[in-house]
């Protein structure tokens, strides 16, 4: 059985272990994630990754690792950064006219997907207006929402 013969007998489950296996244990930041890299294989071959990362390079070294697992003919990934998530929501908050003023007071923190708000606005209304924003944005998980209604007096 020639090497390509035997990776092609290899099960989706098979393949999906080795390429959790290479993501683990050749690039250890994967392993200090929150939540794992969700892999899919199709049965052609083409691996779908999902999930949360970091940084744009931790994206990258994803689809590099598992294009070198033996088996895999095509990477999509399908993984969300944190680092554009938060650059994102802070976009999508400046642009709402209702919290012109606010926004500079808004913080935007992103880990996991998960998005969590802080700091200053001046009423509840945009204190929800801002929550209901970031929820809207592509790739986010959950919102916490601890934003503080600023004292008028």
């Amino acid at each position: 059985m020639t090497g390509q013969a035997a990776v092609e007998a290899l099960s989706g489950e098979e393949l999906r272990e080795r390429i959790y296996q290479v993501l683990n244990h050749e690039y250890p930041p994967f392993r200090e994630l929150i939540l794992p890299i969700e892999v899919e294989v199709n049965d052609d071959g083409v691996v779908v990754l999902r999930g949360w990362v970091r940084t744009p390079s931790m994206k990258h070294m994803a689809t590099m690792l598992t294009e070198e697992v033996p088996g895999v003919r095509r990477v999509q990934n399908e993984l969300f950064v944190d680092d554009a998530l938060e650059r994102a929501v802070a976009s999508a908050l400046e642009q709402e006219p209702s919290l012109e003023d606010d926004f500079p007071g808004i913080k935007v923190d992103v880990l996991a997907g998960i998005v969590t708000l802080w700091g200053e606005v001046t009423s509840e209304v945009e204190r929800q207006k801002a929550e209901e924003i970031a929820q809207q944005v592509t790739g986010v998980r959950k919102v916490i929402n601890d934003l503080r209604v600023r004292n008028e007096g």
